[in-house]
This record gives structure tokens, C-alpha cells and sequence, in this order.
């Protein structure tokens, strides 16, 4: 018969197996996470050796083991996104934003995390890490500088001057700074180009470096009076730091009238004597600054460009410039051949001269072909060169595959309504705008503002679009697109005297500013189509906007 005595026995003596093994887990459990924070430690020093050496793959590698290893640790993280972010992996941002909150964050990482981003125009994915950046290092003036470029994308162009103002009155010797200045300045006084030549001379008073930078710009500044251009051609010539700063001077005259074409002779001839690689790249954009491209291309050959491994853009643009298309033909075709690093700018060049050559399919399967062998990250380069050239209809392409890849990217879409919108091909805008939200850009205020625009002109002021742009000019009061569009869709609505009153709060535009914000501006009164239009627009315009123009003879006058 089992005893009271016997229970308690067997009771203790299971209680104590029990004791027994829950002692001897946690001992192991303790023992095994202080093995895997010795074997983290290993880890973490490897990894630190390599991003020392420099050995960006092998440093995330390893940090990655440790992390797996102590994934509460935030160091092996930290480790991992700085190896990514220096290798330019797409999985830096995953590993960045893991650690962004983290108050040992490294400060000098998220700036040029944030930059690249920027860089990028990949706005919505940067502000999280402007924002930590800005609690971190508000006062740096590298992060100020960031903070300018993203107000300035978002158009919130009143912060952004005043940004840009306080960078410059204490007194920054960042030329970036200043560079940034200047072109709020240009945004904000587009046809009074007075404030923007005085602070250049005030910076060649000031001399070094910015002196020299201002006087560059001065000197191209084709808004700036032309007695201030020749002081900078003066100051070129005279404290520039090589023959380029003085052929810059020299051209300057040569173009204003003031010096013979022949005094560019033997500054061209001594800089070719024993020229540099960037030397002779310089010396093609030079000659398409004078808009004489000959004057290089006749003087260097492909031959020794080629020997000088000079890159084939600025060769190539000068052909594509002087209207020597089969010699740009002949030449890509070369350098295909050769050059590995830019085939596919190489094959955009090729489909310009076959488009300028008329033989327009050749030139749409080129750029399909320039497409598929880009880069990963490369197609801004790509899109880049095709804007400043205007081939609108090679950007189609691009958009077009583009869109196929990513079919739901707000960014390709309104691109690839602009450049239809710059051709004047109304057809396909019709049959396209309808499906088009304005809500998918709210991300994106200076492409919303296009998109907007073209619903106005399209569709005409609906009771739920005008109360759309009221609605952000709600939110977004110092965004002078949202101002101008109001004024334009109570224009639209024969509001003549409240549109009057939003050109006055409207800053005057340059003809740097998109083409569909100029013609609103034309429309409301704020400019007139010889002035803010580019030779060979009118031609472009979509048959509404011609019909509109014709529509308002006397538009409200500021």
C-alpha cells in the first residue's frame, strides 16, 4: 500500500528532476548565447578588418553572420548597411532603414545615403532618412544643403530661398551653397537677371575658388548684363588656372563681338600640344558652348581622341551637333566594338543620327537595344541625355519599356505623358488622361502639377478638380504650381478677375521652367508667347492650347 511518506518521496524527487532540468536549460541557453556573443565579437572584428581594407563584399558577408548570430545587436547591422551603402547594393536601404532609429546611427553614412537618394530623384525614399539626418546634424552644412535640394524638389520654393538665403549670408564657401542660391534666385526673379550677376561679382571680389567658379558662371550667364560677362571673360583670362579658363575668356569675347575669331587660334593650338584626357573632353564642350562644334572636331580626330581614351559622349554629342551624322554612325559603331563601359549611351547616340537620318525604325530598335543593355540604375543617365537633347521621340521608347517593367511607377507614367505632351500628340493624351489620378502623385507636387495641367486643358475645370488644386494650394500654400493652376482653372471658368489675383502671387517664370507652367502663365496674362516660348514650340503646342490662346487675346495683365 503506497504511504503518505512514499507520495511525498516520489513528489520531491520529481520536483527535483524537474529543478534539475530547467536549471540545466537556462545554464545552456546562457551558455549558448554567451557563445554566440564571443563567436558575434570574432565576427564583428573580421568584419571591421575588411571594411578597413576596403573589402566592401566581404565586410557585409561576415557582418551579416554576426547578426545572425545576435540578431538584437544593432553594431552588426550598422555593419552591414555601411558595406552595402559603399558597395551601391539595393539592399542597403532595407538595412538602413532597420537601424535608422538607432541613436548610434552613423550620421556620415545616412548623409550620403540621403544623397544618393536625391541624387536619384528618389524623393519619397529619402525624406525618412532628411528627416533623421536633420535631428542628428541640423547645423552641418552638408545636411542643410540636402534639406535645400529636397525643399527644392518639392517646389516648396519660399522655404527653399530662405534656406538658401541663410547659407549664403553666413558665409558659406560652399560653391554648392551658393550654387543653389542662384538658381532660387533665378526661380524667384525669372526675368530680372540683376540679383543673380551682382552676388557672381560679389563672389569674384572675394576671389579663390568661388571667385573662379563665379566668373565661370558669369560668363555663361546669358541673362547677365553684358558688360558684367566681359569682367568675367577679363577675370578668366587673367586668374583662370589653365589654357580651358582662357579659351573660355577668349570665346566669350569672340562671341559678344568685342575680339576676332583669330586670337582662339593659339590658345586651341598650345592646348593640344600635349593635351590630358580631360583636357581634350573639355575642349568639345567648349566648342559646343561657342555653338561651333567644328572647331574642335576639325582639330582632334577620333584616331587620337581615342589614344588620349577620351569618353566617346562628348565626341559623340559634337558630331551629333555639327549635323555630321554618318560620321557619328561610322563612329559608334567603332566604339561599340571598343568600349564596354558605355554601350548604352553609345547606342543612343547611334539612334539619334538614324532618327536625324529619317530612318526612324532603325533608330526605335536601337534604343530597345540601348534599353536592354543599360546598367541596373543606369536609365536616368540614359533618359538624361535625351532630354537635353530633346529627342522626344526616343524618350517615348524608353518610357514605354519602362512602363512595361514597372507599369504602376507614377514617375515613368507622367513622363511618358510629357513627352507625347512636348510632340502635341493631343489624340493619345485624350485617350489616356481619363484613367490618370491625381491622388497617385501627391508624393510628387512638380510632376501632380502636369498631370493637373493637362486634366485643365483636357477635360476642362471640373467642380472635382478645381476643388483638387484648392485643396493642395490648401496644404501647400509656398508651391507657386498649385498657385499658378488655380488661377488657371478660374481662367478657365471665366473668373477672370480671381485669376488675376493668383498671378500676383505668382513668381515670374524663365524659359528654364516646364513648358506647361510658361503657357499657363501665357494664358493668365503673366508673359507673352514670344517671350516665354522657345523657337520651334509654337509648333508643338497641343491644338487646345492653341484654340485656348486664341481664346483669351487679353488675358488678365499683372
Amino acid at each position: 500500500m503506497i504511504t503518505r511518506n512514499l507520495i511525498v518521496a516520489i513528489s520531491s524527487i520529481l520536483g527535483g528532476v524537474v529543478l534539475l532540468g530547467l536549471t540545466l536549460f537556462f545554464t545552456r541557453s546562457l551558455w549558448m548565447g554567451r557563445i554566440n556573443e564571443v563567436r558575434a565579437e570574432r565576427h564583428l572584428e573580421r568584419a571591421s578588418e575588411a571594411m578597413e581594407a576596403q573589402n566592401w563584399e566581404e565586410a557585409a558577408r561576415i557582418a551579416r553572420a554576426a547578426h545572425y548570430l545576435v540578431p538584437e545587436d544593432p553594431e552588426p547591422q550598422i555593419l552591414v548597411a555601411q558595406a552595402l551603402l559603399q558597395q551601391r547594393s539595393g539592399d542597403a536601404l532595407r538595412w538602413w532603414e532597420g537601424i535608422l532609429r538607432e541613436p548610434q546611427v552613423p550620421v556620415e553614412g545616412l548623409r550620403e545615403l540621403t544623397g544618393l537618394l536625391l541624387q536619384g530623384r528618389r524623393l519619397e525614399e529619402a525624406l525618412p532618412f532628411l528627416e533623421r539626418l536633420v535631428e542628428l546634424d541640423r547645423d552641418n552644412e552638408e545636411t542643410k544643403l540636402l534639406w535645400l535640394r529636397a525643399l527644392s524638389m518639392q517646389r516648396r520654393l519660399d522655404s527653399a530661398f530662405g534656406l538658401a538665403s541663410d547659407l549664403v549670408m553666413a558665409g558659406s564657401d560652399s560653391w554648392q551653397a551658393h550654387e543653389q542660391y542662384l538658381e532660387m534666385q533665378r526661380l524667384v526673379n525669372a526675368r530680372d537677371g540683376e540679383p543673380v550677376s551682382s552676388h557672381l561679382e560679389r563672389l569674384m571680389q572675394r576671389g579663390g575658388d568661388l571667385g573662379l567658379r563665379a566668373a565661370r558662371e558669369l560668363a555663361s550667364e546669358e541673362a547677365a548684363p553684358e558688360e558684367k560677362r566681359l569682367q568675367a571673360a577679363a577675370y578668366l583670362k587673367e586668374r583662370g588656372e589653365g589654357l580651358l579658363d582662357r579659351l573660355y575668356g577668349t570665346g566669350l569675347e569672340v562671341r559678344i563681338g568685342v575680339a576676332e575669331r583669330k586670337k582662339l587660334n593659339p590658345l586651341m593650338d598650345e592646348l593640344l600640344i600635349s593635351p590630358s584626357k580631360e583636357q581634350v573632353e573639355e575642349f568639345l564642350r567648349w566648342s559646343l558652348w561657342m555653338e561651333q562644334p567644328g572647331l574642335a572636331l576639325d582639330r582632334i580626330g577620333w584616331p587620337r581622341y581615342r589614344e588620349l581614351e577620351g569618353a566617346a559622349e562628348p565626341y559623340f554629342r559634337a558630331l551629333l551637333e555639327a549635323g555630321r551624322y554618318r560620321e557619328l554612325l561610322k563612329r559608334a559603331e567603332t566604339a561599340r566594338a571598343m568600349e564596354q563601359r558605355e554601350q548604352s549611351l553609345i547606342l543612343v547616340y547611334r539612334a539619334a543620327a538614324l532618327e536625324s537620318l529619317e530612318r526612324l525604325e532603325e533608330a526605335q530598335e536601337t534604343l530597345r537595344l540601348a534599353v536592354q543593355v543599360v546598367e541596373p540604375g543606369q536609365t536616368r543617365t540614359l533618359e538624361r541625355h535625351l532630354l537635353r537633347d530633346q529627342r522626344w521621340e526616343l524618350l517615348m521608347e524608353l518610357y514605354k519599356w519602362l512602363l512595361e517593367q514597372d507599369p504602376d511607377n507614377p514617375v515613368f507614367l507622367q513622363k511618358n505623358l510629357a513627352a507625347h505632351y512636348y510632340l502635341g500628340r493631343q489624340d493619345w493624351l485624350e485617350a489616356r488622361i481619363g484613367e490618370v489620378e491625381v491622388d497617385d502623385f501627391d508624393d510628387f507636387a512638380g510632376l501632380q502639377s502636369f498631370v493637373i495641367y493637362l486634366k485643365l486643358i483636357l477635360e476642362g475645370p471640373t467642380p472635382e478638380l478645381h476643388r483638387n488644386v484648392e485643396e493642395r494650394l490648401a496644404e501647400f500654400p509656398e508651391i507657386s504650381d498649385y498657385q499658378l493652376l488655380a488661377g488657371l482653372s478660374y481662367l478657365l471658368q471665366e473668373q477672370v478677375n480671381v485669376a488675376a489675383e493668383f498671378l500676383e502671387q505668382t513668381p515670374d517664370l524663365r524659359l528654364s521652367a516646364p513648358r506647361h507652367l510658361r503657357m499657363g502663365a501665357i494664358l493668365m496674362g503673366g508673359g507673352d508667347a514670344d517671350s516665354l516660348l522657345r523657337p520651334g514650340e509654337r509648333g508643338q503646342l497641343l491644338p487646345r492650347e492653341r484654340y485656348l490662346l486664341s481664346q483669351f487675346p487679353e488675358p488678365p495683365t499683372r
